[in-house]
């Protein structure tokens, strides 16, 4: 498959304001000063060929908010390169300079000089040099107009959405060259995704069209960073063979809880003999989800598919329509699909969330409950599928997990959570999402006499969960002793292995035989 890296040498964010891209009212269909820059650039970058770089703008024109919204957030951290149409406007549009900052922090541990490096200056008209922001001072730029000095007026290159002067498409061509040539030397290599994970949960991606590789290999990245198992594997091609390709699809699909669609415009090849991958990969998943199901599967949560439709991918380009409607001209709609129009940021956002509230609920117990000891899992909510991941590990070693509320009233919350602290044998504090403050506050309450215990716990244990961060490392390297009996490092591991519980399952084997 075709990496997105293999499309374009790096993506251009072109920074603008709103007042320099308005066309003529007398000349409603010219384009303004910046839509036609952008053509000419496109077309002028074609010409010299090869892996030249994207360039993309905001076309929806509208007024901000004080935060980025999801496509402005995309493009940018896309960026290796911000073009800035510096302006009399632009330097008065506080959006436009935080489109600068913005592009400066996610570049501020290079050297000053690479940075300034990245940022192009395009000179629609003479600012002076007090008024333009740090990082384009001392620039020459590339300007548009030239100045009369017996006048002393501007005369610009391009007025009323028409070229004036020839020296307009000589300076485009000369822009166009040294974009090339920086995107050449600038682009950062597309990041490897995190290797799988053995044993964690899977998720059928579908296979993606061209027009959303890119999308599919950010998607990879952050499902495998989270833990959960990608299939089919993103490194392999699906078979040319058209029965050989049911058969994958079908295995895999089997053994993932849900499944991840990409719809744009383009379907995908197609395999010997079938229809193409994209809406091939969305019929098996359908046959799934109206496989019957066994009893044993009938408690867990029931397979579905998401469809992400996008309206608009983040270099503004066009896809679809109404999501629904783009979801029927690949193939069936089912009433369990969840149809997501949301920018990529926001689909990716959606998966995860939607994968953490939907974990399966443990399995039956594969051991007897015996004399196990009751273990209070305390968490925040939002680590909840974690701490399901635990107890069903506990479960299968005989013991019985108690979980803190989320609904309710608090005082009735709390009053819970302090008699679970009477009552249980152990503590086990899950600490995947939840901040360090937490875990140190409620590691500083586990001390028995306080608790109207008449004995000591078993084990009082934490259990770092992924994502690795720095906090958790050092609390790992330095636990407050008093408070905690065992810590497990377990940012690495989202299936919670059995070997890796084995210094708190052995203390709680130790509380049995007492």
């Amino acid at each position: 498959m075709k990496s997105a890296s293999a499309d374009h040498a790096g993506h251009i964010f072109i920074s603008y304001a709103r007042e320099d891209d308005e066309p003529p009212p007398h000349v409603p269909e010219a384009k303004g000063f910046v839509a036609h820059l952008h053509d000419q650039l496109r077309y002028e970058l074609t010409q010299i060929g090869g892996d030249y770089p994207a360039l993309w703008r905001d076309v929806k024109r509208i007024e901000r908010g004080h935060q980025f919204e999801p496509y402005l957030e995309e493009a940018l951290a896309k960026a290796s390169l911000l073009l800035v149409v510096l302006s009399r406007n632009w330097v008065r549009r506080e959006w436009c300079r935080r489109e600068l900052d913005e592009f400066v922090r996610r570049f501020s541990k290079e050297e000053e000089r690479s940075l300034r490096e990245r940022i192009v200056v395009v000179r629609k008209n003479a600012v002076p040099v007090a008024e333009q922001p740090k990082w384009l001072q001392g620039q020459e730029g590339y300007s548009f107009f030239w100045r009369d000095s017996e006048s002393d007026q501007e005369l610009d290159f391009f007025v009323h959405g028409k070229i004036k002067d020839q020296r307009y498409v000589d300076r485009s061509r000369e822009l166009a060259r040294y974009l090339w040539h920086r995107a050449q030397q600038t682009v950062p290599p597309p990041p490897d995704p995190p290797p799988a994970t053995p044993g964690g949960r899977a998720v059928y991606l579908s296979k993606p069209a061209g027009d959303m590789v890119e999308a599919y290999n950010t998607l990879v990245c952050e499902l495998r960073g989270r833990g959960y198992r990608v299939l089919p594997e993103a490194a392999a091609d699906l078979p040319t063979d058209g029965a050989a390709a049911v058969v994958l699809m079908d295995q895999q699909i089997a053994e993932a809880e849900i499944s991840l669609h990409l719809l744009g415009k383009q379907r995908g090849f197609a395999p010997e003999g079938e229809r193409p991958i994209v809406p091939l990969q969305l019929a098996r998943a359908a046959r799934r989800v109206g496989a019957r199901i066994s009893e044993e599967e009938r408690d867990l949560r029931r397979f579905h598919r998401i469809i992400w439709a996008p309206r608009i991918l983040a270099d503004q380009q066009i896809v679809g329509g109404d999501p629904a409607q783009v979801l029927c001209s690949f193939g069936d709609c089912l009433e369990s699909d969840q149809v997501v129009s949301d920018s990529l940021v926001g689909f990716s956002q959606f998966v995860i969330q939607h994968l953490d509230a939907n974990a399966p609920r443990p399995s039956p117990l594969s051991a007897p409950p015996g004399d196990g000891a009751k273990i209070y899992i305390t968490h925040l909510e939002s680590d909840s599928a974690y701490a399901e991941i635990l107890a069903e590990q506990l479960m299968k070693h005989g013991h019985e997990p108690w979980f803190p509320a989320f609904d309710g009233e608090e005082s009735e919350r709390n009053r819970l959570h302090q008699r679970y602290l009477s009552d249980c044998d152990a503590v086990v504090m899950c600490w995947a999402n939840a901040s360090e403050v937490w875990v140190r506050s409620h590691a500083a309450e586990l001390k028995w006499e306080t608790l109207h215990r008449q004995t000591p716990f078993s084990c009082r244990s934490v259990i770092a969960g992924p994502p690795p961060q720095a906090p958790k490392n050092r609390f790992r390297r330095i636990p407050p002793r008093t408070d905690v009996d065992v810590v497990i490092d377990a940012t690495e591991h989202s299936a919670l292995p059995p070997d890796l519980l084995a210094p708190l399952l052995e203390r709680l084997t130790n509380h049995a035989s007492a």
